[in-house]
């Protein structure tokens, strides 16, 4: 009974934006409009947390100011927000790592020089030094 008038308020506000946006997420794994109109997806998993009661008023406190209907998905969506946050920064992070390794052993083992690196960087050379000369030439 509980699942079905969850469902009931996920589906009258994915109503309102699933014109805008094609999918809307809450509680429900996702509920989407597909051929037959809105679905839903009711697989979902539970996490439960316990907190002092000041950390419940602070909770209480940001979820009246955030829009969210429940406690439950504004924890959730803040979680979420969260951990891709992290992802993205151990990324960076990591992606950083790898390009400065990669930066000091080009650094240690030079690429050799061949004709074709030669003549790209005598080309790249006279590029410049008439680049050069014609803005020399245009401020006179």
């Amino acid at each position: 009974m509980k699942v079905t008038s969850h469902f009931t308020k996920c589906t009258t506000l994915a109503q309102n934006l699933i014109a805008s946006r094609g999918t809307f997420n809450c509680d429900l794994k996702t509920v989407r409009h597909g051929r037959r109109g809105l679905m839903a997806t009711l697989t979902n998993e539970r996490i439960t947390t316990r907190v002092n009661s000041e950390t419940k008023d602070l909770l209480e406190r940001a979820l009246s100011l955030s829009g969210y209907a429940s406690l439950n998905s504004f924890i959730a969506n803040s979680a979420v927000a969260e951990a891709k946050r992290l992802i993205e920064q151990n990324m960076r992070i990591k992606l950083c790592q790898e390009d400065a390794l990669a930066f000091i052993n080009a650094l240690e083992r030079p690429a050799k020089m061949n004709q074709r690196f030669l003549q790209a960087a005598r080309k790249h050379k006279e590029t410049i030094t008439n680049e050069y000369y014609t803005t020399e030439q245009e401020k006179t």
